[in-house]
């Protein structure tokens, strides 16, 4: 089941994604830790998945935000380019 995170603030858009917390998302980061073939107690299973998810977030955000970027470098690259 996917939740939708909607917001009140303006330009967000709904979340197509599940939330980084939820049962699903951790099912999938607890198979990729798994899947190294290492065999680990709960603590540092644990530790694993919290830094999984935690680079699953920081990608998230640079993915939402790269068209913003963009936007602004190809201004920055227009303003300073030489007139023709």
């Amino acid at each position: 089941m996917r939740r939708m995170n909607t917001s009140i603030c303006s330009g967000l858009q709904p979340r197509s994604r599940p939330l980084p917390e939820s049962e699903e998302v951790t099912g999938e980061l607890r198979r990729q830790v798994s899947g190294k073939g290492r065999t680990l107690s709960d603590t540092e299973m644990a530790s694993q998945i919290r830094k999984q998810r935690q680079r699953r977030v920081r990608d998230e955000l640079i993915e939402a935000d790269a068209p913003r970027q963009r936007a602004r470098l190809a201004k920055h690259i227009h303003l300073h380019q030489e007139p023709c």
